[in-house]
């Protein structure tokens, strides 16, 4: 899901940088998938991907079969070509419950995969990820990417209707989030501002209105969050 990797301020090159694969060619065939889609190249993209599964037909290396999963992922998402089969979909989940310690690659595999689970899968999923977050905090690490993870998911749901499940969510991520973490803490904000906005009955958050939040993040915006909040609050009929 490469608006996926956009909304959570990465590029394809820095995602291949974080990932240590034996094949040097891996960062150069990431890149050329995202111009390709970027051009609309759907035919080539097909090719490239059939090219990598003969390239690793044999190969029960569990990384390969991670990344054509992803692959196919990304396929699916932005060019509408067939999802990975319920075997694959299968055997990520089975990878994502033995993960220990969510590793850049592993939360990269679920960032980009991770809308084909059932949503409670994914909720139970996030939570092991988010003690990741809570471990991270307490030992003063960037916890940035995990915590993009979850608040994608958030959006994610909104885009699907599935306010009760962003709820959950944000009550879980929001406290943990470190205050110098200012895109993240605005970012959540906007998502409690869609909330309110979606049922004010149902959900009680103080928060400012649309306009007013747009205002103040265009103040401290240092990475294009008030473009990102604007065209959110656009998706969700909020003027």
């Amino acid at each position: 899901m490469l608006k996926l990797l956009a909304r959570l301020n990465f590029s394809l090159t820095e995602l291949s940088s974080l990932v240590n694969l034996p094949n040097a060619q891996y960062q150069t065939r990431l890149i050329h998938l995202q111009e390709l889609i970027n051009s609309n190249q759907k035919n080539q993209f097909i090719q490239e991907l059939n090219d990598y599964q003969s390239e690793h037909a044999n190969d029960n290396n569990i990384q390969y079969r991670l990344n054509q999963i992803m692959f196919k992922s990304i396929g699916a998402h932005e060019l509408n070509l067939p999802e990975p089969s319920t075997a694959e979909i299968k055997f990520l989940v089975t990878y994502f419950w033995q993960c220990e310690y969510w590793s850049h690659y592993d939360l990269t595999i679920f960032g980009n995969t991770a809308y084909l689970l059932d949503p409670e899968l994914r909720v139970q999923l996030l939570k092991e990820i988010i003690k990741l977050i809570e471990m991270q905090v307490l030992h003063g690490i960037n916890t940035r990417d995990p915590i993009r993870i979850v608040i994608n998911t958030i959006f994610d749901f909104f885009h699907s209707e599935n306010y009760r499940r962003a709820d959950i969510l944000i009550q879980i991520i929001a406290p943990i989030i470190p205050n110098n973490y200012v895109f993240e803490k605005g970012y959540l904000l906007a998502a409690k501002v869609i909330l309110v906005n979606h049922d004010r009955n149902r959900f009680s958050y103080e928060v400012p209105e649309p306009e007013e939040l747009l205002k103040l993040i265009k103040l401290i915006d240092s990475q294009g969050l008030s473009k990102i909040i604007n065209q959110e609050f656009k998706d969700q009929g909020i003027g």
